[in-house]
């Protein structure tokens, strides 16, 4: 996000911002996006759009105090770093 930039930032980053920074309940924040769409065509209609959030409700979660977990696994991570052009060495010196 752009906190540090908020002038600059686009108005989706500064919804996302101010969503998170007051912790805006995702529901609120669709309703508003809805809303405003009218009026501002761009705008995504889903605050999971909207924040770049997962959707775990697909995954199986675990509620805990304070809300819930879900693991999706050090292999997705692994796959976003490489996908993302992330190259991995076999962490040999011949690989310096």
């Amino acid at each position: 996000m752009c906190s540090d930039c908020y002038d600059d930032c686009a108005l989706t980053d500064k919804l996302s911002v101010w969503a998170l920074n007051y912790n805006i309940p995702k529901d609120a924040v669709s309703a508003l996006l809805h809303i405003s769409n009218p009026h501002v065509p761009g705008l995504p209609l889903d605050a999971l759009t909207l924040l770049k959030t997962a959707d775990v409700s697909k995954y199986n979660a675990k509620v805990i105090t304070h809300g819930s977990y879900c693991h999706f696994g050090v292999s997705n991570g692994m796959k976003k770093l490489v996908d993302s052009g992330l190259q991995i060495s076999s962490g040999s010196d011949d690989d310096i």
